[in-house]
């Protein structure tokens, strides 16, 4: 799978969340003149999606304490496309760039996240784990990332539905100061 490796933005997407820092909130017009229909015939309008942008960040902060701490914050989500953030401060290094360990613990989070949304789209339940990543480092970080993920078009989640186990490769992007500094491949397995 591709990518484009333009720099994404907040205002490039159809976004659900168009400023993270107001608890992922949308004015009653914003959700009112958006819906998309993301999942069959599911359609799912975006206070829906924030009130799911919401609840994963709850879940990451309550579950995975270091997300807390790093602010690890979901962005936007538009059914394939799924934005991240997390700024500098809480996450910096002694050379004052974003600390290795932050960057994969949030790439790894965007792609579990990703396959969160997915299955409370299609409404169904599984266990995520991480199976095996790789991770590799381009550039210094130094202004707050934007990482991306995109869904895989050929994954169903249906087996989910029936007990059985999902497998998806998910290829996560970083991107700071309009450049790729970080690319993240992994391979999460849902029961």
């Amino acid at each position: 799978m591709t990518t484009d490796s333009k720099t994404p933005s907040a205002s490039g997407y159809e976004t659900a969340v168009q400023n993270p820092s107001e608890d992922l909130k949308l004015s009653f017009e914003q959700s009112r003149e958006q819906s998309r229909e993301l999942s069959g015939d599911k359609i799912v309008n975006t206070q829906e999606i924030a009130a799911l942008l919401l609840e994963l960040k709850q879940t990451w902060h309550q579950t995975i304490p270091v997300s807390q701490f790093m602010q690890v914050t979901p962005m936007s989500y538009d059914g394939n496309r799924f934005t991240v953030t997390a700024p500098m401060a809480p996450n910096i290094n002694l050379h004052q760039t974003m600390f290795a360990g932050s960057i994969y613990t949030l790439m790894t989070l965007t792609g579990w996240g990703m396959l969160w949304l997915q299955q409370q789209i299609a409404g169904v339940e599984g266990n995520i784990v991480l199976a095996d990543a790789n991770i590799r480092y381009h550039a210094p970080i130094t202004e707050d990332p934007i990482v991306t993920v995109i869904w895989p078009e050929d994954i169903t989640l249906a087996p989910l539905a029936t007990g059985g186990k999902v497998k998806v490769k998910l290829e996560v992007r970083l991107h700071c100061a309009d450049k790729l500094c970080s690319t993240f491949s992994g391979l999460y397995f849902s029961y």
